[in-house]
C-alpha cells in the first residue's frame, strides 16, 4: 500500500501538468501581478456557454500533455466566458466588466487572447485548433512577447525572418514608431543588399505596401520595379499595375510633392511645369513622366479650386489610362462626374464629356440609380432636358425597387425630377445642401 500510495503521489506533478491549468477567483489586476511574478504571458480563453468548437477545444486541445506542458511553464491561462446566462455563478458574473473590455478584439469563437504582463495586447488567432496547431500558436506567442524582442533587436539579435514578423507584430500594436524602426532596419539590412530577383515575391508585396515610405527613387529595388513592371508583378503573384501603382506612388511622395507643397501649402500658384516634366523624363522616362506628372497637376489645382484646369487634366488622364470601369472604379467616376463636372464645368465641351463617362459605366450598371440620378442631373446642365428628364424618371423607378432605401434620399430624386420638369436648376440644390 504504501508504494502504491508513493506511486500516486508522484504522478500528481505529472497530472497537474496533463491539461492547461486555468486560473480561478482571480481578478485582472490580481491576473497581471501573478504574470509579473513569475514572468509570464497571459493567455485568455474568450469563449460562450453555446460554442461547440469552444467545448471540443476544452475536451480535446486543452486537456493534451504536451499543449498542458508549455501553457502551464510559459503562461498564465484564464478562461473568460463572453455571453451571459441565468445560471451563471458569481465568480463568471464577476468577470462580466472585464468580458466587455474584451469584447474589442472578438470577431469569432473561440478566440485566443495573448497579452503580455503588463496587461498589453500581443495579439490573437480564432477558431477550433488541432493540438499539434495550438501547441505551435503557444510558442509563436511566447517568441513574440515584445519586450524581449525589442532586446534582442536592440542587441541585433534577430533574423530576418524574425524581424520581419516583428515589424508587422509592431504595426499590429499600433507601434508605429518602433515598427519603423524596425521595418527600416531589415530594409537596410536585406532588401537593399540582396539581388531585386531574390527579393520580389509575395511576402515583399506585403511588406511594400505597409511601409512603402521607407523606399526611395534612389533603391535598387525601386529601380528593377520601375524598369519591370510586369515581371515585377509576377514574380510577387500580385495583381497586374501593382509595381507600376508602387512606384508610381514613391515618385509622387519624394519626388514630385516635395517641389509643389510645403506642409500641404503650394509653394506658388504657378509651377514650372515643363521643368518639373524634364526632372522626371530624365530620371524615370517618359510614360512614368506624363502619368505621374498628370496626377500632379490634378492634385495641384484641385487644392487651389482652379476646376477649370482641374477637369482639363482629368480629362487628360482619362483619354491617357481609360476608365476604370470595376465597382469601386466606376463608383470613383460618378463621384467625380457629379462633384467635379456637373458643379463646375462651365463649358459644354466638358459637360459632354461627364456625360460620356456616365453613358460608359451605366451601360455595364444600368440598374444603379445613383449613376442614373448624376446622369440626369449632367444631362440637364447641358441643355439636353428630354434626355435628363427620361434620365431622372428612370432613377425614380429604379430607386423605387431598393426597399431599404432612405425617404431623404428619395425625396432628393423626387426634387430633381420636379426641378427638371420646372426649367429649375439642379445643381443650386447640390451646391446648397
Amino acid at each position: 500500500m504504501k508504494k502504491l500510495i508513493t506511486l500516486f503521489a508522484g504522478l500528481i506533478p505529472l497530472l497537474s501538468f496533463a491539461q492547461i491549468n486555468f486560473v480561478q477567483g482571480l481578478t485582472w489586476n490580481q491576473v497581471l501581478d501573478k504574470a509579473k511574478l513569475e514572468n509570464k504571458v497571459i493567455f485568455v480563453d474568450a469563449y460562450t456557454t453555446w460554442c461547440i468548437p469552444c467545448k471540443d477545444m476544452d475536451i480535446n486541445v486543452f486537456t493534451n500533455l504536451d499543449v498542458g506542458v508549455a501553457a502551464n511553464e510559459n503562461y498564465i491561462s484564464v478562461k473568460v466566458q463572453m455571453d451571459k446566462t441565468d445560471g451563471d455563478s458569481e465568480k463568471i458574473k464577476a468577470w462580466y466588466q472585464k468580458a466587455n473590455d474584451l469584447a474589442k478584439y472578438i470577431t469569432a469563437y473561440p478566440s485566443f487572447l495573448f497579452f503580455s504582463a503588463e496587461g498589453k495586447f500581443i495579439g490573437k488567432e480564432v477558431g477550433y485548433q488541432s493540438p499539434a496547431n495550438f501547441l505551435a500558436i503557444l510558442k509563436k506567442y511566447q517568441a513574440l512577447r515584445n519586450d524581449d524582442l525589442l532586446i534582442r533587436f536592440k542587441r541585433n539579435e534577430l533574423n530576418e525572418t524574425e524581424l520581419y514578423d516583428f515589424a508587422f507584430r509592431l504595426k499590429e500594436l499600433k507601434d508605429d514608431s518602433s515598427a519603423i524602426q524596425v521595418a527600416e532596419y531589415y530594409k537596410g539590412h536585406f532588401i537593399d543588399k540582396t539581388e531585386s530577383v531574390n527579393v520580389l515575391n509575395n511576402s515583399f508585396a506585403k511588406f511594400i505596401s505597409s511601409f512603402g515610405r521607407l523606399f526611395r527613387p534612389q533603391d535598387q529595388i525601386f529601380k528593377f520595379m520601375l524598369n519591370h513592371p510586369k515581371y515585377s508583378d509576377s514574380l510577387m503573384s500580385v495583381w497586374e499595375g501593382f509595381s507600376q501603382s508602387t512606384t508610381d506612388f514613391i515618385i509622387r511622395e519624394f519626388e514630385l510633392s516635395p517641389l509643389l507643397w510645403t506642409d500641404d501649402n503650394a509653394i506658388t500658384e504657378k509651377p514650372d511645369w515643363k521643368r518639373i516634366e524634364q526632372r522626371l523624363r530624365t530620371r524615370f522616362g517618359g510614360s512614368n513622366a506624363k502619368r505621374n506628372l498628370l496626377w500632379a497637376k490634378i492634385r495641384f489645382y484641385h487644392k487651389l479650386g482652379d476646376w477649370d484646369r482641374q477637369i482639363k487634366y482629368e480629362i487628360e488622364q482619362k483619354a491617357l489610362n481609360g476608365l476604370d470601369t470595376s465597382p469601386l472604379g466606376a463608383n470613383g467616376i460618378n463621384t467625380l462626374v457629379y462633384e467635379l463636372f456637373f458643379l463646375h464645368a462651365k463649358d459644354l465641351a466638358s459637360l459632354q464629356k461627364g456625360i460620356e463617362y456616365m453613358e460608359i459605366i451605366l451601360k455595364k450598371y444600368p440598374e444603379n440609380f445613383h449613376y442614373s440620378d448624376t446622369y440626369a442631373n449632367i444631362l440637364y446642365k447641358a441643355g439636353y432636358k428630354e434626355r435628363a428628364l427620361k434620365a431622372a424618371k428612370r432613377t425614380l423607378e429604379l430607386a423605387k425597387k431598393d426597399k431599404g432605401l432612405d425617404t431623404e434620399t428619395m425625396t432628393w430624386y423626387q426634387d430633381v425630377l420636379k426641378k427638371i420638369t420646372n426649367n429649375e436648376p439642379t445643381w443650386i440644390q447640390a451646391y446648397t445642401n
